[in-house]
């Protein structure tokens, strides 16, 4: 009989989107990456070997480089015997080494006390129906330079594509509006004074209207409603190749190249 699997997490925390605090490092360094903005930090590098982490840490007069090792407990530290004078900082889910001896001059942040103290966006789930107040406010700053029948055009393009399949959905940026396939994006909207710029996912393919800007993407755009009957089959193509190239575990970003031409070039 085989033996069930059993899943094994840490406390409820629910903080950022991270469920259960960290019962390993690599939970640490997970949970320290949703604050380290907080932290005016920002991260060189992840490295093996030690320290795990070189960073930079704003200190008023400008940017200071900073050694950070990551561990769950803070006197694993000793327990690995790692050498104190090639680290700064000591980030660990939780402080057991009150008595750290000052020579050392270590900072230690405990992540479990900090996250107390901040403040904790709460993860939701994208929605199709009714907005959220912050949808709507991300909904007016979008289309704050559109005029009416622009914004007409929005809606009715919005419309056609969130009935392409009902797993799609979309999120509201500053210049632009993203829609979902629902695990990649498979076009952008952006609004125009008198019109809707598109970029919509080709994966190289020709569409009827759209002209290649990258290899896998190409820009068509919207001028009134018989545009948008024509566009309509595109972005149904458009779905049903970012759901090809998931499957086909290929790179589906604006700088990717199509998968032919890297093996030309590799051989």
């Amino acid at each position: 009989m085989e033996e069930k699997n059993k899943s094994i997490v840490g406390d409820l925390i629910n903080f950022r989107g991270m469920v259960y605090s960290p019962i390993n490092e690599m939970g640490v360094v997970f949970l320290f990456g949703k604050v380290v903005e907080d932290l005016n930090m920002y991260i060189e590098e992840i490295k093996p070997g030690y320290p795990d982490c070189i960073a930079r840490r704003f200190v008023g007069k400008g940017w200071e480089q900073i050694a950070i090792e990551f561990e769950l407990s803070a006197k694993n530290f000793l327990q690995h015997k790692h050498d104190p004078r090639q680290c700064n900082i000591l980030v660990c889910w939780e402080n057991d080494w009150p008595d750290c001896p000052k020579e050392y001059q270590i900072e230690i942040i405990e992540l479990k006390s900090l996250i107390k103290e901040m403040p904790n966006r709460e993860v939701k789930k994208p929605t199709k129906g009714e907005k959220t107040k912050d949808e709507e406010e991300k909904e007016r700053i979008f289309l704050k330079f559109a005029n009416d029948k622009t914004k007409d055009l929005f809606y009715k393009a919005n419309d056609i594509l969130l009935s392409l399949d009902e797993r799609v959905w979309k999120n509201f940026g500053e210049k632009y509006t993203s829609y979902y396939s629902p695990e990649r994006v498979f076009t952008y909207l952006r609004m125009q004074k008198t019109g809707i710029s598109v970029l919509i996912f080709n994966n190289g393919k020709k569409m009827e209207g759209v002209r290649n800007q990258q290899p896998k993407w190409g820009t068509f755009r919207i001028s009134n409603e018989k545009d948008l009957n024509r566009v309509k089959n595109n972005w149904q193509k458009s779905l049903e190749l970012i759901h090809e190239a998931l499957k086909n575990n290929e790179n589906t970003g604006w700088y990717a190249k199509i998968e032919e031409d890297i093996e030309e070039n590799d051989n």
